[in-house]
């Protein structure tokens, strides 16, 4: 599910701009002058939560719509409201807005309102809810949903909504396009030879060379003293670019996601970002028990310990049975579709038995002791067959 297909049409204007040590005051400036929008600082609120307008930003926008870029400001403090032609950058808290979402039809498929709540407040951003220390709120009143959150997190919620609407074997949540191209670049073959080389150069070099928007996370390295000078030596040949990176990151303390339409290379140890997809698992469970059944299984083979069940902040929901939200990071999100594959093929292959009830059921025909049963219940007549349940 795009973003780019859930927030307003001003908003997916494509930008073209190096901004480089810019005061936040003069980036508010430059894209009303650009996108022909009204945009307003609200300095008051942004200096109240330590946030200067002076704050400096650096990016590279090359065809980046207006939302993207303004989903980076967060690494900054910085969120953003848009209404009435009027975009207003503030402090996330602030940002705090009521919406509506008619889920009128998802009732019509037998979701229910309970289900959907339960779903939705333990998969996305868990922690904003009330139930979950924050102070963001859901209710439903007859087919419509309210509710309170901040801006970004309201379109993982309408992304929510939408994939229930169009389920696939894996459809990702609020992620753009470009992910699954930057997925297919990272999959391909490359070699490498550093010797000495900064790791600012390195990442550049990685970035220039294979048309990867990749970046290092500067303000994350400088709060964790990382300098982007640190040499890395490494030759590598025919690899895939995600087994490169992943040594380049071994060698000091890194660690490397997708976010906002940049690979961004960060330190390992700041809190994970974790990604939502829905799984459409309707043929591996015919009801709730075994939808459980199914989670067990996952959470006990994809990274026991980082599930809430072991007491991790990866979560599991089924805002109904056969369709499961899963919140975790990418290569988890990727293991478990890999989980779920095997399942499928293990179950083509495994050999179909009777159910020990159908097999009494059977012998008792061919003994001549069971009773009569009606038509309905799978028997035919002596020449219309018998329906077996496996």
């Amino acid at each position: 599910i795009d973003p780019i297909n859930l927030v307003a049409e001003p908003l997916r204007t494509s930008l073209t701009h190096t901004i480089q040590e810019t005061p936040l005051t003069e980036v508010a400036a430059w894209l009303q002058s650009q996108t022909g929008l009204n945009v307003v600082l609200d300095e008051r609120a942004l200096e109240d939560e330590g946030v200067l307008i002076s704050e400096p930003v650096t990016e590279s926008l090359a065809e980046i719509p207006l939302y993207q870029f303004l989903d980076r400001l967060e690494r900054i403090g910085v969120d953003w409201k848009f209404e009435q032609g009027l975009v207003t950058l503030l402090p996330k808290e602030a940002s705090l807005r009521n919406v509506q979402y008619n889920i009128g039809d998802l009732l019509d498929l037998e979701f229910k309102a309970s289900d959907l709540i339960r779903a939705l407040t333990e998969s996305v951003q868990p922690e904003s809810w009330v139930d979950g220390g924050g102070v963001s709120t859901v209710a439903v009143l007859g087919d419509v949903m309210f509710v309170r959150q901040v801006p970004r997190t309201h379109r993982k919620v309408a992304a929510f909504l939408e994939s229930l609407r169009h389920p696939a074997r894996r459809t990702w949540i609020d992620e753009p396009q470009e992910h699954e191209q930057v997925v297919e670049k990272l999959n391909t073959s490359a070699s490498v030879q550093f010797q000495g080389t900064q790791l600012s150069q390195v990442i550049q070099t990685l970035a220039d060379q294979h048309k990867i928007n990749l970046r290092l996370d500067r303000v994350a390295l400088r709060k964790a003293k990382i300098s982007a000078r640190l040499p890395i030596t490494i030759e590598i040949r025919d690899q895939p670019i995600r087994t490169i990176l992943q040594i380049i990151t071994s060698q000091p303390p890194l660690t490397w996601y997708h976010r906002d339409g940049v690979l961004w290379i960060a330190p390992s140890d700041q809190p994970e970002i974790r990604k939502l997809a829905l799984f459409d698992v309707r043929d591996l469970c015919r009801d709730m028990k075994d939808c459980e059944r199914l989670q067990t299984a996952i959470e006990q083979q994809a990274s026991p310990d980082s599930w809430s069940s072991a007491g991790g902040a990866a979560v599991i929901a089924f805002p109904k049975s056969g369709l499961m939200v899963v919140s975790h990071t990418e290569p988890n999100l990727d293991e478990v579709l890999t989980l779920l594959e095997n399942y499928r093929t293990a179950l083509k292959n495994s050999k179909r038995r009777i159910s020990p009830e159908i097999s009494a059921l059977i012998q008792k025909i061919m003994d001549g002791d069971a009773p009569a049963l009606p038509m309905a219940a799978g028997m035919g007549g002596m020449g219309g067959g018998m329906g077996v349940m496996f």
